[in-house]
């Protein structure tokens, strides 16, 4: 019996939206990457029946313009998340993924969660298992000072789980959410990225959407948020989502579906890379 696994991806599109510099993804460019996409062509100018009939090389007729270089290959790296973060490893595993291609980033945060306790993936980041966006941001502001001495330049967020797969769960760890899980979000994610521009006016922020198939009817809502929120000295860029068909359980860690296993978090990093790279600037 097939298992649909949904898993997040930092997927962008092949299009960028100029004005909002907001990508949403859909399928990675590949013809970037690939050289014989803008080749020129070759025509011949001379009649066929001449022996000395010459070849010309002419430019493609239509060109495509340059993608944005919106992704910092190097530089402070912050991974902010619940526990596809701190306990699966899926942004650490596209941190990873990055440094294959090229990138170098120093990682920042801190190795302790809200409660004192050691990140079970072992790297710096800002991340907490259990919290919504709420918590999430109020970690963030718990842990302030260990950012101010390493401004971030790229900041992979990956929260909204917790909002939107048990809605209205307001506790002392997920702080300041109503009835309505959407606007909980929107709230702390905004709140979230304004600290980081505090920290850092033009740092990069990956947003990545909630997984959880409760909240697929809400992806407009986020884009708009994202459309919303970004500047041009500090774009949003909102990822889209992948489906994966499970077939042997491997990429689901406790039969959640939520939780990818040490497998899964290295196939989405490397996925999600594919995506980022044609978009990554020096």
């Amino acid at each position: 019996m097939l298992v649909p696994v949904l898993l997040l991806v930092a997927g962008l599109a092949a299009a960028a939206f100029p004005l909002y510099l907001v990508l949403v993804a859909e399928e990675p460019r590949t013809d970037v990457l690939d050289a014989s996409a803008v080749a020129p062509t070759s025509t011949s100018s001379a009649p066929s029946s001449s022996a000395d009939a010459t070849v010309t090389t002419e430019p493609p007729t239509t060109t495509e313009p340059p993608l944005p270089e919106l992704v910092p290959c190097s530089g402070n790296l912050v991974m902010i998340g619940d526990s596809l973060t701190s306990v699966s490893g899926s942004s650490l595993e596209l941190v990873r993924a990055l440094i294959d291609a090229g990138c170098d980033y120093d990682l920042v945060g801190s190795t302790t969660d809200a409660y004192g306790n050691a990140i079970p993936v072992g790297r710096p980041m800002i991340a907490q298992g259990g919290f919504n966006s709420c918590g999430i941001d109020g970690v963030l502001y718990q842990k302030r000072a260990t950012l101010e001495q390493d401004p971030p330049d790229l900041a992979l967020i990956r929260v909204g789980l917790n909002n939107f797969f048990v809605p209205g769960s307001a506790d002392e760890r997920n702080p300041d959410v109503s009835d309505e899980p959407l606007e909980a979000y929107t709230r702390c994610v905004t709140r979230m990225i304004a600290r980081l521009r505090d920290l850092n006016p033009d740092v990069t922020v990956v947003l990545a959407k909630p997984h959880n198939e409760l909240a697929l009817e809400l992806d407009p809502a986020i884009d708009r948020l994202g459309r919303d929120i970004t500047r041009d000295n500090s774009p949003v860029i909102v990822t889209n989502r992948i489906t994966r068909v499970d077939t042997d359980g491997s990429l689901d860690d406790g039969g959640d579906i939520v939780h990818p296993t040490a497998e899964g978090a290295a196939w989405l990093g490397l996925r999600e890379s594919g995506y980022l790279v044609p978009y990554l600037r020096d």
